[in-house]
């Protein structure tokens, strides 16, 4: 997967704005983050969804 395939799928969900966190491209859903590209160049992302309650 790369950044951009990343970035479409998150941005793909309802209610996704990009932002950047410490310089990186972060995204959050009702004011809460969910992923980062915490790492582009060694190709590796974060995803957060337990227990944050905003897919529902």
């Amino acid at each position: 997967m790369t950044a951009a395939d990343f970035r479409r799928i998150a941005l793909s969900l309802e209610g996704v704005e990009e932002y950047s966190l410490a310089g990186l491209p972060a995204f959050r859903v009702g004011g809460r983050k969910f992923a980062s590209l915490a790492s582009q160049a060694e190709r590796y992302g974060n995803l957060m969804l337990l227990g944050l309650g905003i897919f529902r």
